[in-house]
């Protein structure tokens, strides 16, 4: 009895004198979950504020492109348009001043509306290579160039040159963007210069080859996962182990079908492609021609010509030597191009429109095949400078300006 009574008494002091171990232990794991996640939190944030800092301050002009692209909706270069799936931001302003885009949504300095008295407006027609995607100023992509060439060499002092080319315009966007918007600038020529970006669309199945595009093209939809492209830390871990492609157009309006295409661009021509419905890229060619393409450059033509417009075309030259690594070399796309150029030509000579022969003078060698000059397709400033005064020179020799 007494023992048990002692028993009873020591339980009771032990449960007075030490706390419970139960509960004890659930506060230390809460706790530590706590320390836990607001270390990786701290962590993060400062590795966050680290990388802004050295995208701002330290690192090259390329590689801020690369991490403050045109997905940073602070500082957009596209946005979405009703007809044309998308479109240049209206008076957009890069962080260092150089590259600019107007109130008509266009690459360069404001246009004077109503056209000045006596100025001989020419608006270039094009995709990236017009836009001068490889050069950050404006002034060096080859509109602007030729407008100085033609000013200052030939003497043309009342010409203006508007830059109307856009990164990955298709025929079909720049019949429409025409058609809608540059035809109201009031030019008296306009210069046609596109024939690699209407190559991409043709490499779907056959099902998906649409006289609009609507096989490669749909209306813009935020990419998959687009908030990771808010941290610069989830960018560079995404980057850095493939998960997260580099940020760029199509992940805004390209197609599952034409995405799935661009996986195989590199295989043999001749082998079935299981993402072209098993069918080669030389048979696919074949089937999915060109005729859409030149459809929408007679309707341009003819749409320039009834509102008093002269056209000028050019064939698409690019540098045709550089190794695998750009999707323009492979030997599809190159048939594909050349096939345009072909177009290009039995128009002008149908219609006897005048013809800047770009392919033929970067052949010969006019524009040397060295990366001084070239970006894949696409002209550093150096070649920006003599494409410029190539057209300049075409257009005054033939006394194409008034």
């Amino acid at each position: 009895m007494i023992h048990n009574d002692l028993h009873e008494g020591r339980k009771l002091v032990k449960s007075l004198t030490m706390p419970d171990e139960k509960p004890n232990r659930k506060k230390e794991f809460f706790l530590n979950t706590v320390l836990v996640i607001s270390s990786l939190v701290f962590t993060f944030l400062v590795l966050e504020f680290g990388m802004r800092f050295a995208v701002r301050y330290l690192v090259s002009g390329e590689r801020q492109e690369r991490y403050r692209s045109y997905l940073e909706a602070k500082n957009a270069k596209f946005e979405p348009h009703p007809f044309l799936s998308y479109a240049l931001v209206k008076n957009y302003i890069s962080k260092t001043g150089e590259n600019k885009h107007n109130s008509f949504g266009l690459r360069g300095e404001e246009i004077a509306m109503p056209k000045p008295e006596g100025a001989f407006r020419i608006i270039t027609l094009g995709g990236s290579t017009t836009y001068g995607t490889a050069v950050e100023n404006w002034k060096e992509a080859y509109p602007a160039q030729m407008e100085k060439t033609l000013r200052k060499t030939y003497g043309y002092k009342n010409v203006e040159v508007i830059n109307g080319g856009t990164g990955g315009y298709t025929s079909a966007e720049l019949l429409i963007n025409f058609a809608f918007n540059l035809i109201e600038l009031d030019p008296d020529m306009i210069i046609f210069s596109e024939a690699v970006n209407d190559t991409q669309t043709r490499f779907v199945c056959p099902d998906d080859f649409k006289s609009d595009y609507t096989g490669t093209r749909e209306s813009w939809n935020k990419p998959k996962y687009f908030f990771l492209y808010k941290s610069l830390v989830a960018q560079f871990i995404g980057y850095k182990t493939g998960l997260l492609p580099y940020p760029n157009l199509d992940q805004f309006i390209a197609t599952s079908a034409v995405e799935m295409a661009r996986e195989t661009t590199y295989i043999d021509p001749d082998q079935p492609d299981h993402n072209l419905c098993n069918k080669t890229r030389n048979e696919i060619i074949k089937e999915n021609t060109s005729q859409y393409y030149e459809r929408n450059i007679r309707n341009l033509i003819a749409l320039a010509e009834a509102n008093g417009i002269r056209v000028v075309l050019g064939t698409f030259g690019f540098d045709k030597t550089r190794g695998k690594g750009h999707y323009s070399i492979t030997k599809p796309y190159m048939d594909a191009i050349s096939e345009n150029n072909d177009i290009i030509r039995k128009i002008g000579k149908e219609k006897n429109i005048p013809i800047v022969p770009f392919e033929e003078k970067v052949d010969e060698g006019y524009i040397p095949p060295t990366k001084e000059y070239w970006q894949n397709v696409h002209l550093t400033a150096p070649g920006e400078k003599l494409k410029g005064e190539l057209f300049a020179k075409f257009l005054a020799e033939n006394k194409l300006i008034k």
